[in-house]
């Protein structure tokens, strides 16, 4: 419950910061003009911020120091790098890749 009660308190400044951080970051990369892909965007951005968040609180909740959970969170993210595909080649990552492409990319269809 402590932790549903954290992210609910720290939601509001997730959707601040990704809003931020999409307004600043999308016409500077030159992404696809329009609302609808810019939507897309954010909505991603603060997926991937709640999934950052998630992984935090999870190494944090799982061992009982500090310390322990700042060396358990380099072999927690150091994985979905890995078999993203950018470093080993895997075609079933090809279409999560593709898919973000054409949510950002395109018109959204």
């Amino acid at each position: 419950r402590a932790s549903l009660g954290k992210l609910y308190s720290e939601l509001p400044f997730q959707i601040l910061y990704v809003c931020v951080y999409s307004t600043i970051v999308y016409p500077m990369v030159d992404l696809h003009h329009g609302g609808e892909s810019w939507f897309y965007f954010i909505f991603l951005s603060f997926l991937i911020a709640l999934t950052g968040h998630g992984i935090g609180v999870m190494a944090g909740a799982s061992v009982s120091s500090v310390e322990k959970a700042m060396s358990l969170l380099p072999l927690l993210t150091i994985l979905p790098v890995l078999f993203s595909g950018f470093l080993l080649p895997l075609k079933i990552s090809r279409y999560g890749y593709a898919g973000c492409n054409i949510l950002v990319l395109s018109n959204g269809c």
